[in-house]
């Protein structure tokens, strides 16, 4: 009897397709902690308490349903993040642009991995998206690569349609 199920899922086992995959998970752990840190403090930290805010933050640490990030707002509420935490961030951050520096100067395509549009380019500007509203611009801007990879993803119509401004 012959299966006519759909195929539903299609793992793309090549070489580039492991490279995008590996990218993405990179970025992942590049996110939570190190741009999440600085998130979290910048806008907690900084606004929240600024503000006279310290219950309302507890309460939210409190109530999060996710342990570990409610565990790191409650640290944040005590002001109990380190400036080794902040530079840790930052050095990463740093280090994952020059990453991508490298891999579009090596690609020498409009894209991280071949000429087309893949994963990769969506969650590498979504981080850079991320550290730009962080107000860490000026990292991006320091690698012409990156920053002209910036410019150009934020006048595909993807990007205008996210509306993320």
């Amino acid at each position: 009897m012959k299966n006519n199920k759909l195929k539903l899922y299609h793992c793309d086992t090549s070489y580039a397709s492991h490279k995008v995959r590996y990218f993405c998970k990179a970025h992942e752990a590049l996110h939570d902690p190190h741009i999440r840190t600085l998130s979290y403090v910048k806008r907690w930290q900084i606004g929240l308490l600024a503000d006279g805010k310290k219950e309302e933050l507890l309460q939210l640490a409190e109530q999060h349903p996710n342990k570990a990030r409610g565990l790191f707002l409650k640290r944040i509420a005590q002001e109990e993040i380190t400036q080794q935490e902040l530079d840790d961030a930052e050095q990463a951050i740093q280090s994952a642009l020059q990453q991508m520096e490298g891999l579009l100067t090596d690609s020498q395509s409009d894209f991280l991995f071949g000429q087309q549009y893949t994963m990769a380019d969506a969650v590498a500007v979504a981080g850079l998206y991320r550290i730009a509203t962080l107000d860490m611009q000026d990292m991006i801007e320091q690698l012409p690569r990156v920053a002209e990879y910036y410019e150009a993803m934020q006048h595909r119509k993807s990007y205008q349609l996210a509306n993320l401004c």
